[in-house]
């Protein structure tokens, strides 16, 4: 079996762990921020096997980022365009079905400050 390699970056996001899966956001290493160019890598704990993900279409990386809501993958995008904050949910890892579960005003005063991870000391 021919494999296709191609050098991903995973910088500057988390994983997500849900159940026996690790996912990643990653984008193409030419940089290029485009929707087309990011994906979703899984990694199946159980075998070590891993996949790749559709993200939802038409979001850039800068902006957006993977969480886990209610025990299933979501790809949450700012569009500071239209200052809102969109939470889509991964509803079929199979057919790779995303659902825009929530869509959240953001006051334009939000992005004077960055929300980082605190950890405990």
């Amino acid at each position: 079996m021919e494999r296709l390699v191609v050098e991903l970056h995973t910088i500057f996001h988390q994983p997500v762990h849900i159940n026996e899966f690790v996912y990643w956001l990653a984008f193409a290493k030419d940089n290029t921020f485009s929707s087309d160019r990011m994906t979703i890598l899984e990694m199946n704990l159980e075998n070590e096997e891993v996949n790749t993900l559709c993200c939802p279409n038409g979001y850039n990386f800068g902006f957006s980022h993977l969480a886990e809501i209610n025990g299933h993958l979501c790809f949450v995008h700012n569009k500071t365009d239209a200052d809102t904050l969109n939470a889509w949910m991964l509803k079929d890892r199979v057919s790779e079905a995303w659902c825009l579960e929530y869509s959240v005003e953001v006051p334009q005063s939000a992005y004077n400050y960055t929300i980082r991870r605190i950890q405990n000391l």
